[in-house]
């Protein structure tokens, strides 16, 4: 019973993720960060590092077409996204947390002081079954992770931040622009849906 209305309100979150559009200039914008249920070989072309668990961002190149399938809210979204590998050169195994198939991911981004300010938050689910499937990125292997790509007035610099167990992996930083008005942190509660808990920041 329990899984049941677990995948039930799994199938609504996912429809609630694209199906509502949130005014970005109202703060910092819920995350949510679908990679690759399966990890492939990293690609030579791909591989841009050593011995790191660290990202390719490709900020010009819209997700891979032969992935719509596994992504198939791209279709409707193409242009919203551009394509990140997470690829481990490492010799040891990295197992990472899934929500609902999603990354622990956040985007954070320059403001005019250049600090490193959040302009998304996570909300945690309240349901077991959503932590499930953790990603096991072994060595060699890769994720690809769409990411969502924001435009506005302010150009600066970007990065993600992931929660991988109990420590955090920045990515190299990108260039593009955002709203000012998301760098304010709204710290708004689970709103009866799937989630519980204040907008974190993956500070603690």
């Amino acid at each position: 019973m329990r899984l049941t209305i677990c995948l039930v309100l799994f199938i609504f979150v996912q429809v609630l993720h694209f199906a509502q559009s949130e005014d970005v200039s109202a703060g910092t914008k819920k995350a949510w960060y679908q990679c690759e249920k399966e990890p492939t070989r990293i690609e030579e072309v791909n591989s841009k590092t050593e011995n790191q668990l660290t990202f390719n961002i490709q900020t010009t190149v819209t997700p891979d077409a032969n992935k719509k399938k596994e992504f198939d809210w791209l279709v409707n979204y193409p242009q919203e996204y551009f394509t990140a590998y997470l690829i481990n050169s490492t010799d040891s195994v990295f197992q990472m947390e899934r929500q609902d198939g999603s990354l622990i991911m956040i985007q954070e981004a320059k403001n005019e002081k250049g600090e490193w300010i959040p302009i998304e938050h996570w909300q945690h689910s309240w349901c077991g079954n959503s932590y499930m499937n953790p990603l096991v990125l072994n060595p060699g292997k890769q994720v690809l992770v769409p990411i969502k790509k924001y435009s506005g007035s302010f150009k600066t610099e970007l990065r993600l931040k992931l929660k991988v167990g109990d420590k955090i992996v920045y990515s190299q930083a990108f260039k593009g622009s955002i709203d000012k008005g998301q760098f304010r942190q709204i710290y708004k509660e689970g709103s009866g849906d799937f989630h519980h808990g204040s907008s974190n920041y993956l500070d603690d």
